[in-house]
């Protein structure tokens, strides 16, 4: 399906506004015209290879030692805080303001369940990086069928 280009006009309005409410979550007037994960912060990418699941989180600013990482079955949970760049007292007046801060949380549900006893992270750059292993294959299990 095309989108007609009002609607593309419609959408980055729609952003603009939902950036202008602190990340408060509503429903797009038009569903189907806006990614779910839109403005999510960390943004994310998700791939698969052979033996795992790979994730890499742009948390660029963040301290590592604020970070948290969580496993259960398919959700993978990361939470952490963006803390202000100076630490003197907080600015009465902003003349601009585009930079978040405070505590984040994002879960999402993996494609598959992994295992969780041999997942590893790492963080260089602003980057976070995960190593969902995958569980065993899926492989047929012959099963002897008793007669009676």
């Amino acid at each position: 399906m095309i989108k007609a280009p009002v609607w593309n006009d419609i959408e980055t309005l729609w952003h603009e506004m939902d950036k202008a409410f602190t990340g408060l979550r509503f429903t797009p007037p038009v569903a189907g015209l806006v990614d779910q994960a839109f403005g999510s912060y960390p943004s994310i990418r998700l791939h698969e290879g052979p033996d795992a699941l790979y994730v890499e989180a742009m948390v660029p600013g963040v301290d590592p030692e604020t970070l948290e990482l969580s496993v259960v079955r398919r959700t993978l949970t990361l939470a952490g805080e963006k803390r202000p760049l100076h630490t003197d007292a907080e600015p009465k007046v902003f003349h601009r303001k585009e930079r978040s801060e405070g505590r984040f949380e994002r879960r999402f549900t993996l494609p598959m369940e992994v295992d969780t006893d041999k997942v590893g992270a790492e963080y260089a750059d602003g980057m976070l990086r995960v190593t969902l292993p995958k569980l065993g294959q899926d492989t047929p299990k012959p099963i002897s069928i008793r007669t009676a």
